[in-house]
């Protein structure tokens, strides 16, 4: 196995806060690594440029952008955009810096422990591509988040340098060019659906095992906390089979500032009950690092995140019932939603 990690992951100045923290999680706690991050403003290029050492490559559009995503840039959203590109950033290192091999990770992921073992089932399992599922808890309801956002999630997506992982990624940066929607309709869905068919077109392709990568607020559910070490060590115990194992990285997906010390965290209107220790264990630190890395931000690069943020208002109880009403066909799951809005809901607004 390769001594040093290679990952890749994408974001503009407005995510500076996450992807510093991100980075400082994996200097904290991965052994040998290096992160590529293709900026996707001239500020964040311009604040990144201050922290690139042998371990933060800093990539600009103007190396990034080939003409085949310039044009695809052209007929799709920013957010269409962005997940058209994380493949290509994969590509990007793997052809332009020859790296052997190279993950994709969001910008708003946290690692708690090293993620090496990762890397290293891929290889034990004699595979060039690894990928995650969402791990839904199984249900009716979540079975229909699977069917249109797919079941695997693009949050730690491992490819090698090989004649087959490069085949595997090159059908995937192709599919993203052609379509990479935000319309869900079972087909397609941004870059995640497309994963789907990775095992069924190409062999070598891995599906992580590990249960402590890729928790996140769609599962956190699934799991109570066993136990929490000074420092980052947190080790959880899932509920339905009692097996504990550390936390290896959590996805901060679906945060929402309130205001510059409070946040919605979207966990609490998914199936099953969330364990509130679990929740102030993992979130309350992250966003205090979070508030951290703004204050250094504003302090020395006159970059005030603060002030750019687009706060929201807790979700008032009619707009959900609203909301229901216009979207919820299913009777049962509908009175279901209904009950965590009026019973759960409120567990999402937190402050540090």
């Amino acid at each position: 196995m390769s001594e040093t990690m290679i990952f890749c992951t994408l974001f503009d100045s407005g995510y500076l806060d996450k992807g510093l923290v991100l980075y400082d999680s994996l200097c904290k706690n991965a052994g040998d690594f290096r992160l590529y991050v293709v900026a996707f403003d001239e500020t964040c290029r311009r604040v990144l440029s201050h922290y690139a050492n042998e371990r933060l490559v800093v990539i600009s559009l103007a190396e990034f952008e080939s003409e085949e995503l310039l044009e695809a840039k052209g007929n799709r959203n920013a957010r269409e955009y962005c997940w058209t590109c994380s493949c290509h950033a994969i590509k990007h290192v793997l052809t332009h810096y020859k790296e052997s091999h190279c993950t994709y990770i969001d910008a708003d992921m946290y690692f708690y422990q090293d993620p090496r073992c990762l890397l290293k089932e891929i290889e034990d399992d004699h595979c060039d591509v690894g990928i995650i599922r969402h791990g839904f808890i199984p249900n009716k309801e979540n079975m229909r988040y699977i069917n249109l956002s797919g079941e695997y999630c693009v949050e730690f997506n491992t490819f090698y340098r090989t004649d087959n992982g490069q085949a595997v990624l090159n059908w995937w940066c192709d599919q993203c060019l052609d379509c990479c929607t935000e319309k869900t309709d079972g087909i397609h869905f941004g870059d995640q659906k497309y994963v789907e068919q990775f095992q069924k077109r190409f062999t070598g392709v891995h599906v992580q095992q590990n249960k402590g990568a890729g928790v996140a607020p769609w599962n956190i559910a699934r799991f109570e906390l066993e136990s929490a070490a000074q420092g980052d060590a947190i080790v959880l115990r899932e509920k339905k089979t009692r097996e504990t194992f550390p936390l290896i990285f959590y996805h901060f997906q679906q945060i929402r500032y309130l205001s510059a010390s409070s946040a919605d965290i979207n966990a609490y209107l998914y199936p099953r009950r969330a364990s509130l220790k679990l929740r102030d264990t993992i979130y309350l630190p992250y966003m205090r690092r979070l508030s951290d890395k703004r204050r250094e931000l504003s302090e020395k690069h006159g970059i005030d995140l603060d002030q750019k943020t687009a706060y929201v208002k807790k979700q008032g109880l009619m707009a959900y019932i609203k909301f229901l009403i216009q979207n919820e066909r299913d009777f049962l799951i509908a009175i279901r939603r209904l009950y965590r809005a009026l019973f759960r809901r409120r567990h999402d607004y937190i402050s540090w």
